[in-house]
């Protein structure tokens, strides 16, 4: 499956990615999850992940969730699901 990082807390080591599928869905991931030592995760990227139950009355969490591509139009960043819903409408300023 794949999507894109809206929301990353690195202070708290967890983030959300919405789902490419569902737009609207948030899918909770935990930095123990990210298999890349080297990069960390910033909202507006672009990963693949696999998914398993959350924890009760909770969504799914991603786990092994990969880099797939980093976006750093304006457009993108400024409303990563407005972005992903239409991945070539680029902002003009």
């Amino acid at each position: 499956m794949q999507g894109r990082i809206v929301k990353y807390l690195p202070g708290r080591g967890f983030g959300f990615i919405a789902n490419e599928l569902n737009v609207r869905e948030r899918i909770f991931f935990h930095i123990n999850s990210w298999v890349h030592d080297q990069v960390f995760p910033e909202p507006g990227m672009i990963v693949a992940f696999d998914t398993v139950a959350g924890s009760p009355g909770r969504g799914p969490q991603a786990v092994n969730v990969r880099l797939v591509k980093l976006i750093t139009t304006k457009a993108q960043k400024s409303n990563p699901v407005d972005a992903l819903a239409n991945p070539d409408v680029k902002e003009s300023r």
